[in-house]
């Protein structure tokens, strides 16, 4: 197995052959980039389309859940509520 040093100096690690020619890669300047162009005409009303697509898929079981816990939480108040006929008789 070579060395590091081995693979980064030999061509295998990134190395090109040097008689290609006429390969032109063409690139903007992330200085020129306008990284939020079209977000407010674009984006974010893409977003609104995608929340509105999604809200039913979302939205029924959560709320099945949330009647689910608080149904829960009530009968188990209120099976572990002490029975005030127990204890009519302690005085």
């Amino acid at each position: 197995m070579p060395s590091l040093t081995q693979v980064l100096r030999s061509d295998q690690w990134g190395g090109m052959r040097k008689d290609i020619r006429h390969i032109v890669y063409h690139q903007i300047s992330p200085y020129e980039q306008k990284a939020f162009k079209g977000f407010f005409s674009e984006g974010f009303p893409n977003a609104l389309r995608r929340i509105r697509l999604r809200i039913f898929k979302i939205l029924i079981p959560f709320t099945g859940a949330l009647v689910l816990v608080d149904w829960a939480k009530k009968e188990n108040e209120k099976i572990h509520r002490k029975n005030p006929a127990d204890y009519e008789n302690d005085e």
